[in-house]
This record gives C-alpha cells, sequence and structure tokens, in this order.
C-alpha cells in the first residue's frame, strides 16, 4: 500500500532488523494518520536471534503507534516485515515456541486496543528504509566509511593538469576529460 494514499483511521508500518554478533538493531518507519512520518532506529541488547530482534522491531513500532495514536478504537494499522516467519507467527498461521513465545504474547497484547493489527510480508527490496535504518544503527564510524557502497566524491583533475594533457596529446589520442 502507498503510504501516500491511505484512508484516514489506517497506520502503515515497515520494520526491520539487523542481527550481529555485537548486538542487535532495529529501525521502523510509521506513516501516521496525521500524514507524517517517523523513522526510528535503536540498538537493543540481549537478542540472541534474528527473529528475536525481527519480534522486538515489531514490538518498538506497536508501541510508538500506541504512543502516538490518536484514537486507539478507531485506528487500524498495517504492521509489514521481510522476514516471513515472524510475519507468519504474528498472523497465528505460524507457531511460536520457546524463547519467541514471550515476544509473540506481548506483540498481541500491543495489538489489541486497535480496531485492526494486519500483519503483511513484504520484499526486502520494499523494506529498503527500514533495512537501512536498522543496519545503520549498529555500524560504527569507520564501518561506515568503510563501505563499498557509500557514495565517494570523484576526485577532479585540476585545470592546469588537463591543459597540460592537451598540449601534450594533442585533442586527440590519451585525453581523459
Amino acid at each position: 500500500m502507498n503510504p501516500a494514499r491511505q484512508q484516514n483511521g489506517l497506520i502503515v508500518a515497515n520494520f526491520d532488523a539487523s542481527h550481529t554478533p555485537q548486538g542487535s538493531c532495529v529501525g521502523f518507519i510509521v506513516y501516521l494518520e496525521t500524514g507524517k512520518v517517523e523513522r526510528i532506529s535503536e540498538r537493543v541488547d540481549g537478542m540472541s536471534s534474528s527473529n528475536e530482534a525481527e519480534f522486538k522491531a515489531a514490538i518498538l513500532a506497536l508501541e510508538f503507534i500506541a504512543k502516538n495514536c490518536v484514537r486507539h478504537g478507531d485506528t487500524s494499522v498495517l504492521l509489514s516485515g521481510d522476514n516471513e516467519s515472524v510475519i507468519e507467527m504474528l498472523q497465528g498461521v505460524g507457531k511460536a515456541r520457546g524463547h519467541l513465545l514471550p515476544y509473540f504474547q506481548l506483540a498481541r497484547k500491543l495489538a489489541a486496543p486497535f480496531k485492526a493489527v494486519t500483519y503483511s510480508h513484504i520484499s526486502r527490496r520494499s523494506n529498503r528504509a527500514a533495512d537501512f535504518l536498522s543496519r545503520q544503527m549498529g555500524r560504527t564510524r569507520e564501518e561506515w566509511e568503510k563501505d563499498p557502497r557509500r557514495r565517494k566524491k570523484r576526485r577532479r583533475r585540476p585545470r592546469k593538469q588537463i591543459l597540460r594533457e592537451i598540449r601534450e596529446f594533442g585533442t586527440e589520442g590519451d585525453l581523459r576529460l
């Protein structure tokens, strides 16, 4: 669903998490019914699996919506994530067992005051913004600077060097502009 074309009383949120040996980070984007867009990322401790981190991202998104929502009983929520197993557990299709059960129960409890909460699986490509938020929170400045995907400034040659190359090679040949 395109958040720009939402109907009244519908809040759309996308969530994602990144889990590394150093810890877990979550990110979510909430498109509030007022038209305001909130982008939040946090580092969370104590997560032992990526599914736990994904559940925590969904829970934090629901908590944020509950705090910032104008009318709980009249509001529907569309919560989307790219972890299919977590979405299936939240929908009730998959079973939450063991260490994931408390997260499932908390998410259900947070969803209770709303008119309806729909959980939707989306592709990773569609969830890039939430993924970016979760990954950026977990990176140090050094890691960010070493990232090959980071856009680097193109070094321009000085005008004098270009003119000297033109004199040396003429206008044809091995001229790099």
